[in-house]
């Protein structure tokens, strides 16, 4: 071997050894200890090069170039996956494309409350994921969408389950809605539903009784005594006259006038008999049990509230009833 032959021998050697060293350290190298992670977006369709130079603009890694050659050698190009991430700056980089193959690395919490509705769950759902408020109502009025879902109703009113979620930025409206009607099936499972038949009430039914439930009450002790009324209302074919109902006729939270006692709406409990349409909310587990097992030995008709920490005075005749409110007023009105 002539002396070029060697020295190009030793250097091709050398250059081996140099770039095993570095694609060893490019893939086994520890990030550094007490950096901040820093939240990386990667967009839908975004190349290594791109990618690169993303994770460089946040100061993450010096070379894009290298990143994007290794990745590109190793086929990592073809397995990123788009979404958020939390990277500490000086993480190597072989670290990252195995992170940016798994997938999306941050999570956002979202906590629906009980007794929501549609437009306020929506609300919510938007202010904290990258969706559009106007998808997420789209989506929840369409009765193919809702039919898809298992939902037994042609809207999702009152099958978004108040929970606390925990959701992936990057994970599509249908997949955030459809995971919390999922939770209201788990919750709301075929031995309810068999409860429900018991009580001669349909899925839906129940949970539009639930719902009512839920509006009304305040102390959860008394939501079995809210739920005896409306049953008790609804055997002796009563209109149930729940003012929620109104409120979510006219679309507000204000508490109904007289006036708005006569609005024309199927949602009017005052002048439609039974149950409305729907639910008028989202009902919790609590306010379900209610409405699938009242209180058993109460034959109340009616409640107020007192005016004493979201307390209700429970009644049997009109009369009873007339005196309860006169009682809750004077408690309101004293200093």
């Amino acid at each position: 071997m002539g002396a070029r032959s060697l020295a190009a021998v030793l250097a091709l050697s050398a250059l081996l050894v140099f770039f095993g060293a570095a694609v060893h350290g490019f893939f086994q190298g520890e990030p550094p200890e007490g950096l901040d992670a820093k939240r990386v977006v990667i967009p839908e369709g975004a190349g290594l090069g791109s990618i690169g130079a993303i994770l460089k603009g946040e100061g993450i890694l010096d070379d894009a170039r290298w990143f994007s050659l290794v990745g590109r050698i190793g086929g990592a190009d073809r397995k990123v996956r788009a979404g958020v991430y939390r990277i500490v700056p000086g993480t190597p980089g072989g670290r990252i494309l195995r992170l940016l193959q798994k997938g999306a690395n941050e999570v956002v919490r979202v906590t629906i409350p009980e007794g929501l509705r549609v437009p306020e769950v929506a609300r919510i759902l938007a202010s904290a994921l990258p969706i559009p408020e106007e998808e997420l109502l789209r989506l929840a009025s369409e009765p193919v969408f809702a039919g898809s879902l298992g939902a037994p109703g042609p809207t999702l009113e009152g099958y978004l389950f108040p929970d606390t979620y925990f959701f992936f930025p990057t994970d599509p409206p249908q997949l955030v809605l459809g995971r919390m009607v999922e939770t209201f099936r788990k919750r709301f499972s075929a031995e309810e539903e068999a409860r429900a038949a018991e009580m001669g009430l349909s899925a839906r039914e129940a949970v539009t009784l639930a719902s009512i439930v839920e509006s009304e009450a305040v102390l959860p002790e008394e939501r079995p005594l809210i739920a005896a009324v409306y049953h008790n209302r609804l055997r002796l074919g009563w209109k149930l006259q729940a003012d929620p109902t109104v409120q979510y006729a006219l679309g507000t939270r204000e508490p109904p006038l007289l006036v708005d006692l006569e609005f024309d709406s199927p949602y009017n409990t005052y002048k439609t008999q039974g149950l409305p349409p729907g639910p008028i909310c989202s009902p919790g587990e609590e306010s379900i049990r209610a409405a699938l097992h009242p209180a058993e030995d109460s034959s109340a008709l009616f409640f107020v509230a007192s005016g004493e920490g979201g307390r209700h005075i429970f009644t049997s005749t009109a009369e009873e009833h007339g005196r309860a409110k006169r009682k809750a007023r004077a408690l309101r009105d004293s200093p």
